[in-house]
């Protein structure tokens, strides 16, 4: 007989680990894995949140001493930079100032221009017509004045015979009162009843009649002081009629527009037929044409914020130009803009074309030099230099020289460690910067604790 020895269970489980898929011995593996990948992507996830502030540009008021040099060859190139020519210091513009339509154009885009050259007509048959009709109804004004100086001076003549009247109604009365205060003092029966009444009836008629002439006194007066007023006024309708004139000339002068300079045409908006006005949506809906001077040019320049530092209001300025390449003008930077283009991080300048040439033209694109400048700087020109500054509160509490800011990087949204150099100059809350950063930059004020350089941020603000 055969016997059967069943294993043991310790066997058996053994046996089962031995022969396990391999798949399942992967699970610890994957777990893992699994577990580094989550605590990471949580890690990346929660992007901190940040305040954040901004690095400018502020004038400067260290004195800062230049070495004296001879030429623009020989002095040292602090930058160069692109930009654009332009009028100085802008165009003019030649507005219609009578809505209508135009009528002929005496001038072409380029040419140049006289002081007092026609350059654009209107038709100006209704500004005629309404200077005709101005001057009519002026002429009526007058006439209507002159009338009422006659009624004025016929009432002054009835005013001193209505006087004249009441002397006489005075004298009149008198006598006839003094001829009945006789007849009342006669005896009776020394005169009839009935002329006694008659005497009586008649002294009351002259009292009536100096009545009358009183009233017809105070008529008087009351009417010259009316036609005075009517004539004041009457006067003020003249005037209001002579200025009326005196606009339809004006509006039939502004017609005809003229040039108000020596000069060139840079844009010309008009033809025949075309309507002028003004009050509309359209910003160049009463423009006629613009005009500049050919002596008076400058570039238009910007500068990349990481040069505007050395940007001084005076400096000296080399322009050449792509269509006159062999030739050089000099220029002086005459303004600095009080805002900077963040999009383009540039910072514009206004620079002054000291020789320009007739052929340059506006919006032709032109390379500046700035250079050096040749002696010390004066107090009002040290104010005008730009500086790097950032704010006090920025600086470490032991007064150290330097400092590791977080900043912004270009990304946008990464966090980036920087050392900077700080200055000795404070400027309303702000302290300068050496190096390290450059305007426009931004400085992350409250940096977590576990921050780590190329870490992912959220901006909440910028100061």
């Amino acid at each position: 007989m055969f016997s059967y020895i069943l294993p043991s269970p310790k066997i058996l489980l053994d046996r089962n680990i031995l022969f396990l898929p391999s798949f399942y011995k992967l699970f610890p593996l994957l777990f893992l894995f699994l577990s580094i990948t989550l605590f990471s992507g949580c890690r990346f996830l929660e992007e901190p949140s940040v305040s954040v502030t901004r690095a400018v540009l502020h004038p400067t008021s260290s004195t800062l001493a230049i070495k004296s040099v001879g030429s623009l060859e020989n002095r040292d190139l602090l930058l160069q930079a692109s930009g654009w020519i332009e009028p100085d210091p802008y165009p003019i513009r030649l507005p219609a100032l009578y809505d209508g339509i135009v009528s002929e154009v005496y001038i072409l885009e380029g040419e140049e221009v006289k002081t007092g050259q026609r350059i654009v007509s209107l038709i100006n048959e209704d500004a005629q017509l309404s200077l005709r009709m101005a001057i009519a109804e002026l002429e009526k004004a007058k006439s209507k004045e002159l009338e009422i100086v006659s009624e004025l001076s016929l009432e002054k003549f009835a005013l001193e015979k209505a006087y004249f009247e009441k002397l006489q109604a005075q004298a009149l009365l008198d006598e006839h009162e003094d001829y009945l205060k006789r007849l009342e003092t006669l005896p009776t029966g020394s005169i009839s009843p009935f002329d006694l009444n008659r005497s009586r009836y008649t002294t009351n008629s002259k009292r009536f009649s100096l009545d009358a002439t009183l009233s017809n006194i105070n008529f008087s007066k009351e009417r010259l002081t009316l036609l005075t007023h009517k004539l004041r006024s009457q006067k003020q309708v003249t005037e209001m009629k002579a200025i009326q004139v005196e606009k339809a000339k004006l509006d039939l002068n502004r017609t005809e527009i003229y040039s108000p300079i020596n000069g060139r045409v840079l844009k010309l908006f008009t033809s025949p037929g075309k309507r002028l006005m003004q009050n509309m949506d359209a910003p160049d809906a009463s423009t006629a044409v613009i005009l500049y001077k050919d002596e008076k040019l400058q570039a238009r320049i910007d500068v990349p914020l990481a040069d505007a530092a050395k940007l001084i209001s005076g400096q000296k300025v080399e322009i050449t130009c792509s269509m006159l390449p062999n030739m050089k003008f000099d220029g002086r930077l005459t303004r600095i803009s009080g805002e900077a283009d963040l999009q383009r991080n540039t910072l514009q300048v206004k620079v002054q074309i000291l020789n320009p040439d007739k052929r340059l033209r506006p919006e032709m694109l032109c390379r500046a030099k700035f250079f050096s400048k040749s002696e010390t700087l004066s107090d009002s020109q040290n104010k005008d230099r730009l500086g790097v500054f950032i704010p006090l509160f920025l600086k470490p509490e032991n007064n150290q020289s330097k400092a590791n800011l977080w900043i912004i990087g270009k990304e946008g949204n990464r966090a980036e460690i920087r050392e900077v150099e700080l200055g000795d100059e404070i400027i309303s809350d702000y302290i300068s910067v050496k190096s390290g950063i450059q305007a426009g930059d931004l400085i992350i004020t409250n940096p977590p604790n576990s921050l780590q350089s190329g870490d992912s941020v959220k901006v909440l603000r910028n100061q």
